[in-house]
């Protein structure tokens, strides 16, 4: 098995996330036209490494989080998502 190291195609992230990650977006305050996003890239354990050079090809943004016998790849930040992701 190949171990990625960095992030050479652009190409190859696009499909990785179109398959393994999601973006969502959900009101948090009407009145004020408020609301929030969530980049998600969620793996098994033994993929942890690559989550950690997914993060680092976007400028180290976000946050790698266990979640059980997986971790995932988590950013919140409207700006981040909207400026990097």
């Amino acid at each position: 098995m190949e171990i990625i190291t960095n992030i050479t195609e652009p190409q190859w992230l696009v499909g990785f996330i179109a398959g393994n990650g999601s973006l969502s977006a959900y009101s948090k305050n009407t009145k004020r036209n408020a609301f929030r996003v969530r980049f998600l890239i969620t793996q098994h354990a033994r993929d942890l490494e690559l989550l950690k050079v997914i993060k680092s090809y976007f400028g180290e943004i976000g946050g790698i989080y266990k979640n059980g016998g997986s971790y995932n790849y988590e950013v919140c930040s409207y700006k981040d998502c909207y400026n990097l992701i």
